[in-house]
């Protein structure tokens, strides 16, 4: 009877992560909630309907094992070496200070020193899955705040490494810690130089030639069997299995098949990484969020106001904007995916009490499903905290006067708010033609590279009035708002709109909502990039077929009016 008992199991499990899933598509929420969630009501401490057996356990393993994997096949090695600044440092110092934030919170509550780290470091790590979500729905991965997150998560995805070694050796150490450590690490490096070792010389060679088949089935059975063969080699060495994919997944990140293993081991790794969700979900014990409330409510409170302030400071420190340094501040604001990995990790090697991943689930739960939610509010809060006497004064964008000739010209000149790419190409073209113009970015990188450069580019927000005073916005001819954040375009634009009713405004549009909103606040035009992608490819398509380019740009300003009239 065993055998159908584990197969029900499995059943149930798969049952609570298709409901999970569909419930928070449902509500907009990332999948991940949806699979914690009913895990909790299916699990012991609810319905009872699932249970983690020893199946459900192996299956649980090999999720987690494809999650690694695949997030070491994403950061790839170039990427990595190509993180600077604000994501690298400051993402390190965000780790260290919430490591210090968890341990202080553990020492209050009476724990020991092992798990108050253990706690500082869950605390420290933010959901990728969640945040990249939410960035992405509402059209930001490309502005200064989403290219920070997202900087700052890879660097927290890369620490779950080191975490993984250092951890569960401080739980075992004894009298002899830097032995331990000293072990683990020469242990990961002798994984990792073999994982290297075969990356260059035979697994090329072998996908190469699997690849050659042009069989499906061989290639995705070969990536797997690699995945959970480094993870077993890391479980050999009694390095987590995790370590072992990981590095695995990073070994063939340089490889020109990357993108083929990404595209076929995903649908698996969604499978068994949702059975593992639910699983941790499963762990949950609501009895021990009524014994211990106490302890669960100010681990909420810390998560939630503590990284945000931490982050805050940080992007503040690096001398970014106020308001970029609190939409990263609510995007860090709760705890991710492997913080359950962690908390896992810790309680199966005995490191950890057995209500760790309890309270892991606890923390997390609330401070996730909050995320959207604070992202999507990030402007009224700014506006609120602008406000305040200290604080304002501590969030206040910076002003300046442009580099080059120290000044805004006279009269009818171009104002440019956002220096990235298309900012640079319309400055570019306005220099050929002798037209004078202005720039504004809250890049302050960008910014300083600009200047040195002498072309005349001001530091600071352009949804900012008095920024836009001093670049003669009252005497400027047109200005073009180019920056990715729908909210700053909206805000400069109605700021813009209101010191010079008669200014010619062109501006960049997130989508077609957004542009019809900023028509509506006084854009002269504008420009949807989705859309005019769409109308140069019909363009060039009518031109291959032998339309005239006249009847061409007829059809084309058909459709813009038609999709103006739909927005």
């Amino acid at each position: 009877m065993q055998q159908p008992t584990l197969v029900l199991d499995f059943i149930f499990f798969l049952l609570a992560a298709i409901v999970g899933g569909f419930l928070a598509h449902r509500l907009r929420q990332p999948p991940l909630l949806g699979y914690l969630i009913t895990g909790i009501i299916f699990g012991p401490s609810a319905l009872a309907l699932v249970h983690r057996s020893e199946l459900i356990q192996v299956l649980a393993e090999v999720g987690i094992a494809l999650l690694m994997f695949t997030i070491g096949v994403h950061l790839s090695i170039r990427s990595i070496l190509e993180i600077r600044g604000v994501a690298l440092i400051g993402g390190a110092i965000q780790i260290l200070l919430s490591v210090a934030l968890g341990y202080g919170l553990g020492q209050v509550f009476g724990l020991d020193v092992v798990t108050s780290i253990f706690l500082g470091a869950v605390i420290a790590l933010s959901s990728t899955t969640v945040v990249l979500k939410v960035l992405s729905d509402r059209a930001q991965l490309d502005t200064i705040h989403g290219r920070i997150l997202t900087g700052i998560l890879i660097v927290q995805d890369l620490a779950v490494v080191p975490m993984m070694v250092i951890l569960p050796a401080l739980g075992r150490a004894g009298g002899d810690l830097f032995g331990e450590l000293a072990i683990s690490t020469i242990k990961a490096a002798v994984l990792l130089g073999l994982a290297l070792v075969l990356g260059q010389r035979v697994i090329p060679w072998a996908l190469e030639r699997i690849a050659a088949t042009h069989s499906q089935e061989l290639f995705v059975l070969s990536v797997v069997s690699m995945c959970l063969g480094t993870a077993f080699g890391a479980a050999l060495l009694d390095l987590p299995l995790e370590i072992g994919a990981f590095i695995a997944g990073l070994v063939v990140s340089e490889s020109e098949y990357s993108h083929e293993i990404l595209g076929r081991i995903q649908p698996l790794r969604d499978v068994f990484a949702a059975i593992f969700f639910v699983s941790i979900g499963a762990l949950f014990d609501v009895s021990f969020l009524v014994s211990h409330w106490q302890l669960s409510l100010a681990l909420v409170l810390v998560i939630l106001i503590g990284k945000f302030l931490i982050s805050v400071a940080i992007v503040r420190g690096f001398g970014y904007s106020g308001r970029i340094a609190i939409y990263v501040g609510l995007g860090l604001a709760q705890v991710g995916e492997f913080s359950f990995v962690l908390a896992k990790t810790g309680a199966e090697r005995n490191v950890v009490s057995e209500f760790f991943p309890a309270m892991t689930v606890a923390g997390a739960l609330l401070t996730m499903i909050l995320t959207p939610a604070a992202i999507q509010a990030g402007p009224a809060i700014y506006a609120v905290l602008a406000r305040l006497p200290i604080v304002g004064r501590l969030l206040r964008e910076p002003t300046g006067q442009p580099a080059g000739d120290q000044s805004a010209p006279a009269s009818g000149h171009v104002i440019i708010c956002g220096c990235d790419e298309i900012g640079q190409m319309l400055a570019s073209i306005l220099e050929s033609r002798n037209f004078h113009w202005v720039g504004v970015d809250y890049n302050p990188s960008l910014v300083r590279q600009l200047q040195r450069a002498g072309k005349p580019v001001v530091y600071g927000d352009s949804s900012n009035q008095q920024i836009l005073k001093t670049l003669g916005v009252e005497r400027a001819r047109l200005l073009a708002v180019t920056v990715p954040d729908p909210f700053a375009a909206e805000l400069t634009v109605r700021i813009a709109r209101r010191l010079n009713p008669r200014l010619d405004i062109v501006v960049r549009a997130a989508t077609p909502e957004s542009a019809m909103t900023l028509q509506k606040l006084g854009a002269s035009e504008a420009v949807d990039p989705k859309l005019e992608a769409g109308l140069e490819m019909i363009r060039h398509a009518l031109h291959r077929f032998g339309v005239s380019s006249t009847e061409a740009g007829y059809i084309l300003s058909r459709l813009r009016q038609r999709r103006g009239e739909t927005s």
